[in-house]
């Protein structure tokens, strides 16, 4: 969601953004970043930063808290995502 509310601050019609933005958000559970999902993120980093292709830390920690909660990342930008070990990646 995070990720999410930086496009619709960058748009010229933020108003427009939200709407359309809650209106496929909306119905969908926002999963918390927890301890578990902290350790995982800091371990994702720290191998992509070692093998020298960071994904930058929004991307990680969406990242860690699917791979923690078992659950795919939905994302256009499917290169980054691929990077992570254990995780499910879908495009669309």
């Amino acid at each position: 969601m995070a990720g999410l509310r930086v496009g619709v601050y960058r748009s010229v019609d933020q108003g427009a953004e939200i709407t359309r933005m809650q209106a496929v958000v909306g119905p969908l559970p926002i999963l918390d970043l927890d301890r578990r999902a902290a350790e995982v993120f800091g371990r994702i980093v720290g191998a992509l930063q070692d093998a020298g292709t960071p994904i930058g830390d929004i991307a990680a920690l969406i990242a860690s808290v699917c791979v923690v909660g078992g659950h795919s990342v939905l994302t256009r930008n499917t290169a980054h995502f691929a990077l992570v070990p254990g995780l499910a990646v879908l495009s669309y």
